[in-house]
């Protein structure tokens, strides 16, 4: 739902924002910080709503992994694992359901906002150029998924503390650091610095390669390691 909510922003304030930005520059420029690329008028507002959604997906990648350390503490875990179940199975299933949800969040994003475009007579940005600015979003959700699995398997005592911290320190870092003048080397520690911004054939996908490539060898590290992780309910 709130993926869907920020789709449809993105479509149904286009015209208006363009009306607005041409009798005050700074509202371009204000967009064109969040987002770190200079593009039309609509690509712009797509992508900074856009980003948005990418901590929305990556908020549910982060309560995936956090409901993982639940279940642990509150001892139903060890319940499930006491069954047929092992434990990297139990990880896995959860990493699905992360990957799902981050799926549905970016998916229903894209069709809304796709949708209210075509709707307000806005052609300036395509339905691809939409679904793929929502598909830029996931390599940064997916780092937020691999990387706190491995911390779960890790450091589970600490794993809900500094999820929920990671995912509020790359907000306002990589969200938020152009708009406030935070430093180029600050930002680049968030992920969603490095999404990449749909400009047409000019897409620099190479933030996207190497965030999937981290996630892919975080999960990979988090799922080998489970296999000699005892369940810790403490």
């Amino acid at each position: 739902m709130g993926g869907a909510a920020f789709g449809l922003l993105a479509g149904s304030l286009s015209t208006l924002v363009q009306q607005a930005a041409a009798s005050d520059p700074s509202i371009q420029q204000s967009l064109q910080s969040i987002v770190g690329s200079a593009g039309s008028m609509t690509q712009t507002l797509v992508a900074a709503m856009f980003s948005f959604v990418g901590v929305l997906a990556a908020a549910c990648a982060t309560q995936a992994v956090i409901r993982m350390r639940q279940e642990e503490a509150l001892g139903t875990a060890e319940l499930v694992l006491s069954s047929p179940v092992s434990r990297v199975r139990w990880l896995v299933d959860y990493l699905v359901l992360g990957l799902v949800a981050i799926a549905i969040v970016l998916a229903a994003s894209a069709a809304v906002a796709a949708l209210s475009l075509a709707a307000s007579g806005d052609a300036t940005v395509s339905a691809g150029d939409v679904f793929a600015t929502a598909a830029a979003q996931m390599p940064a959700a997916l780092i937020y998924l691999g990387v706190l699995a491995l911390l779960f398997v890790l450091l589970p005592k600490a794993m809900i503390a500094v999820g929920w911290a990671f995912v509020a320190v790359g907000v306002v870092v990589g969200n938020f650091g152009g708009l406030i003048g935070m430093p180029d080397w600050l930002r680049d520690l968030s992920p969603f610095t490095h999404t990449p911004v749909i400009t047409g054939s000019t897409t620099d996908w190479s933030g996207a390669v190497w965030m999937g490539a981290i996630a892919v060898v975080a999960v990979g590290a988090s799922v080998v390691l489970m296999r000699r992780r005892e369940v810790s309910t403490a």
